[in-house]
């Protein structure tokens, strides 16, 4: 069975990250977490639902903010 990790895909079952693989079996393809032994059995004509990663989790509700750097040696003139 030829396995490929997921790069970045953080395992539902134990929150870790970079431990699921994919599972190409004949009829199904299988997610597994190698840490926890999670796994999920996907349909491949189904529709499957995107695992969250690094870079798609919280990506859209982080917020930005704007911060001034002052420099202690830099007195206002009097």
């Amino acid at each position: 069975m030829p396995r490929r990790f997921i790069a970045g895909a953080v395992c539902p079952g134990c929150g870790a990250q970079d431990t699921t693989v994919l599972i190409d079996t004949a009829p199904q393809l299988v997610r597994e977490c190698v840490r926890c032994k999670h796994h999920e059995r996907l349909d491949r004509l189904g529709a499957v639902e995107e695992l969250p990663t690094r870079v798609s989790v919280g990506s859209d509700s982080e917020q930005v903010q704007t911060i001034t750097l002052l420099d202690p040696n830099d007195s206002p003139s009097s």
